[in-house]
């Protein structure tokens, strides 16, 4: 995140602004999509009852802003200068918009004929839809190796797999090896048990906190680097490159005054 600002003691004492100690996550990512290889620089600011996500790349400047107190999300685009505010209940109603769309799409599916209901799961299943759907087929993961460093870390390798088919390679770390505080996990949690099931059901990891981890991703340990497949090639991976501890004025959390409001739509 480009935004982020460090500010000395100094300088905080002479402008009386504020300081916060937290934590920043920062990681990189590439995945390919219809032939473009995207690239993004990916933060993770955690403060004591915020948590901001920011990713920065390739025709991309986005936030997602947290508010634990509040309960309420913000998304950013600071290329548009928009801005949406998603609560609780917009939640709610979108969680059950998506199950009636679970419905419709498993009920069109019983009238396909298994040709084409194998042509279709097929498809949902390269799209990620098939999540949605419930038709997804689990994933096993499987640890294959140890002691393989990524960065400063010392991980434990897992592969991932569908059907046989290959889904992801997960290099992992311990939780109390990973570098961030008990309160970090807790703003996670906080930020899982507010979305509900939308986020769960597209990435796992925002279990982390739920306190049932392995249960719910299937593997031991926190990825420090992942890896996701498609039709056996890699469509994405992401590394995290740094954790550190540091102090940050609490204005980063802040949401533009100036940005155009921009509705959720539940359409």
């Amino acid at each position: 995140m480009k935004r982020l600002i460090i500010l000395s003691f100094l300088v905080i004492v002479m402008t009386w602004i504020p300081a916060m100690a937290g934590t920043v996550v920062t990681s990189e990512s590439t995945s390919n999509f219809m032939g473009n290889t995207i690239t993004s620089i990916n933060k993770m600011y955690f403060g004591d009852s915020h948590l901001k996500m920011k990713v920065s790349g390739d025709d991309t400047d986005s936030e997602m802003i947290f508010d634990s107190e509040k309960k309420q999300l913000w998304i950013i685009d600071n290329l548009k200068k928009t801005k949406t505010l998603i609560t609780q209940e917009d939640l709610e109603k979108l969680n059950r918009k998506l199950s009636d769309v679970q419905k419709k799409m498993n009920e069109q599916l019983e009238q396909m004929s298994p040709e084409q209901r194998k042509m279709m799961e097929n498809m949902m299943n390269s799209t990620g839809m098939d999540k949605l759907s419930g038709t997804s087929a689990e994933t096993i993961y499987e640890k294959v190796k140890s002691d393989v460093k990524v960065q400063d870390w010392i991980t434990d390798k897992f592969v991932g797999k569908s059907g046989g088919t290959m889904k992801s390679e997960l290099w992992t770390v311990p939780w109390k090896k990973l570098g961030l505080k008990s309160s970090d996990y807790a703003l996670f949690k906080s930020l899982s048990d507010f979305t509900g099931t939308i986020t769960q059901v597209s990435d796992p990891l925002f279990a982390i906190g739920s306190g049932n981890w392995v249960e719910t991703v299937g593997y031991e340990g926190v990825p420090v680097k992942v890896k996701i497949y498609s039709k056996d090639e890699v469509i994405s991976q992401s590394t995290i490159t740094g954790i550190d501890s540091t102090s940050f004025d609490d204005e980063i959390f802040a949401v533009p005054d100036d940005y155009k409001i921009q509705e959720m739509s539940l359409e």
